[in-house]
């Protein structure tokens, strides 16, 4: 009896400096995490974002009517001529300082610049929509690497629970047999099992740092902060609407948005073709100015200074150019029915995905109820064969073997719900639904 209860004695004395050590280490090392600091850190770090950002920054300084051709160009051009001439041994020295103020502007060129604007339109709103798809995709890995942690989180303390089971059921033999009511060979048994309990457990702390080095990365994190993740494990059961999910997707996708933008850019790309069937007209202005001094050897030199202001008119028209001008519309249009076969098939798609994923989200709320019930199966078959096998009516492979059940059962429910939460994290994505939280 003494030993037993020396046994339990240790046994809270070390529970409680464990408990002391944690809480210690909790206040003066960890930061509290929520999902939504997350995605804060997210949206202002993560590697992808920026650079998107940086791109959608390029396509609005680029998207001017300058750079359209609607502006006319002015340019400025200053020549210095120098030469000497000798004739029968007399030189003449000339030297010339040219000035020229230019203005061009092309008044008609087949509506190229307004077809060119909103092609610079559209692809300032590709942009926007590219960033928009990297921010989705981001958002969703950032809330499956928060959800993975935890998963792995609760798996340690699922795998801690059995070492401590398998550490008092070690202890329990052990002292057992120091009063001489056990065989060594279930001191043996039972040591055998805690050692690997043991090895699982510190497979599994690795696996929870994986984890958080994956998180860190998402957000950017150099320094790998460690964190205390406050947010819930837990996955929305309530139920979908098909035809709403169908309705958002269509309206709010960003992927078939910008397949849209695409196949406009396509129709632009024709309108293009088909200006360069029509003739350029532009005009031009300015005025030069020369300087020139010519001195004769033994002569006073003489300057002139002369002005001649100018305009002109010009017209071009390619009346033939071996077809290549209509062969390059006929290739427009065939691109641009292409594009409009693509949005097809994307949409197509796009449906496929979601009846699937709505099919498989349903699977999986169903899966989660099972394994919720048998957790709880599992939670009282444990707790039942744990006083048989005290009571020596179970032998140690039985109560291993329902212990081996409790923890399947309990890693099973785990993982059924970060199923159900990748399931929800992916129909949110097809729907837009990221964004418009984040903008909310």
């Amino acid at each position: 009896m003494n030993k037993i209860y020396n046994y339990m004695r240790t046994k809270i004395y070390t529970f409680i400096f464990i408990l002391i050590g944690s809480t210690t280490s909790l206040f003066s090392q960890e930061k509290l995490l929520s999902l939504s600091d997350a995605i804060d850190y997210t949206l202002a770090n993560n590697y992808g974002i920026v650079i998107s950002s940086l791109e959608e920054n390029s396509a609005g300084l680029n998207n001017t009517w300058g750079n359209a051709g609607r502006l006319p160009s002015v340019g400025f051009d200053l020549n210095s001529q120098n030469n000497i001439r000798y004739v029968d041994g007399s030189g003449t020295t000339n030297n010339n300082l040219i000035a020229d103020l230019n203005v061009g502007w092309k008044i008609f060129d087949g509506f190229r610049v307004n077809i060119t604007k909103e092609k610079l339109d559209l692809l300032e709103d590709l942009s926007q929509g590219q960033s928009a798809v990297v921010i989705e995709n981001t958002i969703q890995n950032l809330m499956l690497a928060y959800y993975y942690v935890l998963l792995q989180e609760e798996n340690l303390k699922v795998i801690e629970e059995l070492l401590t089971l398998s550490k008092d059921r070690y202890d329990y033999e052990l002292a057992r047999y120091d009063m001489g009511n056990a065989i060594s060979v279930n001191v043996l048994l039972a040591k055998n099992v805690w050692l690997n309990d043991k090895a699982a457990c510190l497979k599994q702390e690795y696996a929870v740092k994986d984890a958080y080095r994956t998180l860190n990365f998402i957000m950017a994190e150099k320094d790998n902060p460690q964190w205390l993740l406050i947010s819930d494990f837990a996955a929305d059961t309530s139920g979908y609407e098909l035809s709403s999910l169908m309705e958002k997707m269509i309206s709010s996708n960003y992927v078939l948005k910008n397949q849209y933008i695409n196949q406009s850019l396509k129709e632009k790309e024709r309108k293009l073709k088909e200006s360069d069937l029509l003739p350029d007209f532009s005009i031009s202005a300015g005025i030069n100015n020369t300087l020139s001094r010519s001195e004769v050897s033994g002569n006073n030199a003489s300057n002139t200074n002369t002005y001649s202001p100018y305009g002109n008119l010009s017209f071009s028209y390619d009346i033939f150019t071996g077809g290549i001008r209509k062969t390059a519309v006929s290739v427009a249009k065939i691109n641009a029915e292409i594009s409009e076969v693509r949005t097809g098939e994307m949409i197509h798609s796009l449906q496929n995905e979601m009846l699937g994923l709505y099919d498989n989200h349903l699977l999986r709320m169903e899966l989660l109820s099972l394994a919720n019930e048998n957790l709880e199966t599992a939670e009282l078959n444990l707790n039942i064969s744990e006083q048989k096998y005290k009571n020596g009516s179970l032998t140690s492979f039985e109560y291993r073997e329902i212990q081996l059940i409790h923890l399947n059962a309990s890693l099973s429910r785990l993982v059924a719900i970060y199923d159900l939460i990748y399931s929800e994290t992916e129909m949110t994505r097809l729907t837009g639904g990221f964004l418009n939280s984040v903008g909310e």
